[in-house]
């Protein structure tokens, strides 16, 4: 007799199958999905925060340099972006000096010095008959404060919140 005829025929082992995925697997799934989550969370709070101070700046772009009024406007519009990122600080009542030192306040500590001396003389124009202040130098001291103040930090916030109780 054949020995080779006792033999049988090959039998292939089972296909390994992908599902249940090993826990490495799981992991990896789970810190991918956690990074593509803050990546968009991230982005979206950016986007939310600036998106105040860039309609500010469009706003800004079209005010009439030659109007008189132009010192009232980039004064109003400084106090609405302020209320905006401040929302819990007495800003509205705000007026002169007072609101020149929370203004400056919000800057660079380098900056805040020569700011704080331009927006008094813009403070002063507001009250005066006819208006003495350049509109450009106004202009550019409103875009000086959007682009080095706004948004704040948390803690810029915060001390402005404080404002209410008198710790500023």
């Amino acid at each position: 007799m054949n020995p080779l005829e006792q033999l049988s025929d090959i039998h292939l082992p089972q296909q390994v199958s992908a599902w249940p995925l090993a826990w490495g697997w799981w992991l990896l799934i789970i810190v991918t999905l956690t990074l593509i989550f803050s990546m968009v969370w991230v982005t979206y709070c950016y986007m939310r925060d600036r998106r105040v101070k860039k309609a500010a700046l469009k706003e800004l772009e079209s005010i009439a340099s030659n109007d008189d009024k132009v010192s009232m406007q980039v004064n109003q519009l400084l106090k609405r972006v302020a209320l905006a990122y401040f929302p819990d600080a007495p800003i509205a009542a705000l007026f002169g000096e007072p609101w020149s030192d929370f203004l400056s306040a919000q800057m660079p500590s380098n900056k805040q010095q020569e700011f704080k001396q331009q927006f008094t003389l813009l403070q002063q124009d507001l009250y005066s008959p006819r208006s003495s202040f350049p509109a450009e130098t106004a202009i550019e001291l409103a875009k000086i404060w959007l682009k080095n103040s706004t948004p704040p930090s948390a803690a810029k916030v915060q001390n402005a919140n404080r404002l209410e109780h008198g710790h500023v």
